[in-house]
């Protein structure tokens, strides 16, 4: 049954509306974002997720990871990316100059 929901719950994500604009992945979700509406400013992932950020919609602006073990290289990250915030413990490699750190 747990693989069902994670099944529909991709299909979910898959399938977002044009017009949101703010996409908030709390604690548990650690399932991969690379299908989402150009519509996309602003994207907040918690603390367990923990899979690569190659394929993002263009025009995001601000990306916050919380996991502390968040380790994945951002070189692919939208040029629009005007702000990224990360663990301290981040030592991947970004193409993003504008990144802030958190404890």
């Amino acid at each position: 049954m747990d693989h069902l929901i994670r099944i529909i719950f991709i299909l979910l994500i898959d399938n977002l509306p044009n017009h949101i604009t703010d996409l908030h992945f709390y604690d548990k979700y650690n399932q991969p974002i690379d299908n989402l509406p150009n519509s996309i400013k602003n994207i907040y992932l918690g603390a367990e997720f923990n899979k690569p950020l190659d394929f993002l919609p263009q025009g995001i602006e601000k990306i916050i990871i919380t996991n502390n073990n968040y380790h994945y290289d951002l070189m692919n990250l939208p040029k629009t990316v005007n702000y990224l915030k990360v663990k301290k413990s981040f030592t991947g490699k970004t193409n993003i100059k504008c990144i802030y750190y958190d404890d």
